[in-house]
């Protein structure tokens, strides 16, 4: 028992160090890349060129930790997993995603102990004024999360008591692009999946947060048509 109270007051100050730390990354990311967004806006219309990725081919979402909102199961924990990407496309304010899958997996002190899954669309908004760095969206698909005590199943004497949902899942994602280019971006990211029906008791959603990675084609400007060569109507030579 008291080898179960000191892993987790020592797995508490862990989770806390890590949530402040990815706190003040994120934080000096968005600083740092602020007035890189407004040169680039600058550049676009002086040039008409697209200094932005507008076409992706193929991004990546790595996960390394989570956060359940459900005091009831481990709160934060470092995992594994990613989230797959095809065909994003953005818009001047608005972007959407065909089809994403991901899967998460997060342990506490060598258990396996949370599990997220999904298949799914998105759609959302480019937030003016952030230089088409910033992205809120919304997606719905297929997928589910599953969570248990970070003690184990057994070791409280009770069993094992699983928190989660199966089956329709809705997604709220907001990601930030540190480095945005023509044919690529980097940033960061966080995405909270609920399960469907939120009603459910056991029904608990997680929160996976991610750095984010897209490879990508440049829209091609339109060129500038040739003025014609004007009439001539005078007498010929």
């Amino acid at each position: 028992m008291r080898a179960c109270v000191r892993a987790a007051r020592v797995g508490g100050t862990i989770q806390s160090v890590m949530r402040r730390s990815l706190g003040i990354a994120v934080a000096a990311a968005a600083l740092a890349a602020w007035p890189g967004a407004t040169r680039a806006a600058d550049a676009e219309v002086r040039t008409g060129r697209p200094t932005a990725l507008t076409q992706e081919l193929i991004g990546i979402e790595l996960t390394p930790a989570s956060m359940a909102l459900d005091s009831s199961v481990s709160r934060f924990q470092a995992g594994y997993g990613g989230n797959l990407r095809l065909f994003r496309h953005r818009w001047e304010r608005l972007y959407v995603i065909p089809i994403e899958a991901g899967l998460y997996v997060g342990e506490y002190f060598g258990r396996n102990v949370t599990i997220a899954a999904h298949l799914m669309a998105e759609g959302g908004v480019i937030v003016p004024g952030t230089g088409r760095r910033l992205e809120l969206g919304l997606g719905t698909g297929i997928g589910g999360t599953h969570l248990d005590s970070p003690l184990g199943c057994g070791d409280s004497g009770g069993g094992c008591v699983f928190h989660g949902g199966n089956g329709w899942v809705v997604s709220l994602a907001a990601r930030y692009l540190i480095i945005d280019r023509p044919g690529g971006s980097t940033g960061v990211g966080v995405r909270a999946i609920f399960p469907q029906p939120l009603s459910d008791p056991t029904s608990t959603a997680i929160v996976l947060f991610a750095f984010d990675f897209a490879f990508g084609m440049p829209a091609i400007p339109p060129t500038a048509s040739t003025p014609a060569s004007p009439v001539r109507t005078g007498p010929a030579d």
